[in-house]
């Protein structure tokens, strides 16, 4: 009920402040080094794509992640350039507040301890080499530990559908090229990544040693995590805090496609494809229920109940119970009380809530619970990377009836 308090712009406020400034950054960022149309062809890339759109709207961790790694990376390579000391304390606080928005920028940091290596070994003597990378990966290094041992090894991870690994890395691929999901091969969809992604290497390589850190950061630091941790839950969304740097080694890429003549034509429509595979996704995500239709669906229940006050149960307290917590404060004139499931069996309840995370799951018309029929009374559907359809039921309804 506290949840259902705040205004449900203001609760997603950071991170869509966080989506607009990241823009801003790896414009910003592509610039330096590619030049107008690097930076341009970025904004496209990530102002266009459809899961960092999706989650720069969710208040998960992802947005800030990706913005505090990418302030993270941007002040590592101006000490690396400049050498003033302030930008240390700095780089120690963006690569902190990255970790605690989301525990998966650790691909990024690992990224940046490699590009530091190879620079540090690359340009100056081994002591002085060794003092660099301690002075400026130590700290946030024992950060990522504590947060392991303290947190993240003991949390129950959840909120989608599971996915193998393989699932999980082809569907990071196809989402990164803009396809609707589904819509390509995993064989496909891996050369589509591969190919912008090294020619953009090699590119950058020519000017910086930011190469390396792209090349870890797009690349090796997630498949060595993947590796070492063999996670058995995993999900493409993992992966995300990794799509920016893709795209802005996509993005010298297709800037150096634009300088060449015959390459216009072809900037163009990759571009284009790019923008209107994004935008169908968008597009089915809008009009297909989104992350899910929980208000629809508290309405569909209050309307249906002449009693004020209203019991609701489901299969799943944490997920749905904090859902009807938070619309249940939008729905004026009725107090919606959700009943553990565990309490289900010593209070009953009027309504119960299935949901499912695959959108072509099949509900049963008829449930049984405590030798209680529950009968199902209205379907809302999702369509999107996250989010779930209910199924709601109620006892001695009558006739189903899909929304």
């Amino acid at each position: 009920a506290l949840l259902g308090s705040f205004d449900f712009i203001l609760y997603r406020a950071f991170s869509l402040l966080s989506g607009f400034l990241s823009l801003a950054l790896l414009a910003l960022v592509a610039f330096k080094r590619g030049g107008l149309v690097a930076a341009f062809t970025v904004t496209l890339l990530a102002g266009f794509s459809y899961p960092l759109i999706i989650y720069s709207s969710e208040a998960r961790g992802y947005a800030p992640a990706i913005l505090f790694s990418i302030i993270a990376f941007i002040t590592l390579s101006a000490y690396i350039s400049k050498r003033d000391l302030y930008l240390v304390p700095l780089f120690w606080l963006t690569a902190t507040l990255a970790l605690l928005s989301h525990m998966s920028t650790i691909y990024i940091l690992i990224a940046l301890g490699a590009w530091s290596v190879f620079y540090e070994f690359g340009h100056n003597g081994k002591k002085e080499a060794v003092g660099e990378i301690i002075k400026c990966h130590l700290l946030p290094s024992v950060v990522a530990l504590l947060l392991y041992i303290f947190y993240v090894r003991g949390m129950s991870l959840g909120g989608g559908a599971e996915e193998t690994i393989f699932g999980a890395i082809k569907n990071a691929m196809i989402l990164l090229t803009g396809s609707p999901e589904g819509l390509l091969p995993a064989g496909l969809a891996a050369l589509l990544v591969l190919v912008p992604l090294i020619t953009g290497l090699f590119l950058i390589r020519r000017e910086s040693s930011e190469w390396f850190f792209y090349l870890w950061a797009a690349l090796l630091a997630p498949a060595l995590i993947v590796a070492v941790m063999r996670p058995e839950i995993i999900y493409f969304r993992y992966f995300l805090v990794c799509f920016p740097f893709f795209y802005i080694v996509t993005a010298h890429c297709l800037a150096s496609l634009w300088k060449k003549r015959y390459g216009r034509p072809i900037y163009i429509i990759i571009m284009l494809l790019f923008i209107v595979g994004n935008l169908y996704s968008l597009n089915g995500f809008f009009t297909g229920g989104a992350r899910g239709r929980y208000l629809d669906g508290l309405k569909y229940i209050s309307a249906k109940s002449p009693e004020r006050d209203i019991s609701v149960t489901s299969d799943h307290n944490f997920r749905n119970g904090l859902l009807v917590s938070f619309y249940s404060a939008y729905i004026p004139g009725k107090d919606i009380e959700y009943i553990d499931s565990d309490d289900f069996h010593l209070k009953g309840s009027e309504w119960y809530i299935r949901h499912s995370l695959d959108r072509e799951y099949k509900a049963q018309e008829r449930l049984y619970l405590n030798g209680i029929e529950y009968n199902l009374k209205s379907i809302f559907q999702h369509r999107g990377l996250s989010g779930y359809s209910w199924f709601l039921y109620r006892k001695n309804g009558l006739e189903v009836r899909v929304n």
